[in-house]
């Protein structure tokens, strides 16, 4: 494993076989509902995506196909009420993959695995 400090994929100088990310979902307008055990110890960076809270994801599955190789596999945690649109974003960049989606303890679906 190594680990590369930059901006999203732009540091990979070469294709990868797995990429995990825990990339900030949360949409800033949903802070005020967010538990104080996580707003209280997340950073702001950490929490907030752009827009909608998925801004970040948006800008990674653009960039995610010409980073991975054939047969790689994508791991990243999403907002309980954001299946629905990461799945798009997956059928989008992976139009030939396939997924598997996770659910949390709670029983929310959290946690997508692609499969490129």
């Amino acid at each position: 494993m190594t680990f590369l400090r930059g901006n999203l994929l732009a540091p990979l100088p070469e294709p990868v076989d797995v990429l995990l990310a825990n990339l900030p979902y949360v949409a800033p307008g949903d802070a005020p509902t967010l538990p104080a055990d996580v707003s209280g110890y997340e950073p702001a960076l950490a929490l907030y995506g752009a827009d909608d809270g998925l801004g970040h994801l948006r800008r990674l599955f653009a960039t995610a196909p010409h980073h991975l190789r054939p047969h790689a596999s994508l791991y990243l945690e999403f907002g309980y009420d954001q299946r629905a649109a990461v799945e798009q974003l997956t059928r989008a960049a992976f139009p030939q993959g396939r997924w598997d989606v996770v659910a949390d303890y709670a029983g929310w679906d959290r946690f997508i695995a692609i499969y490129t």
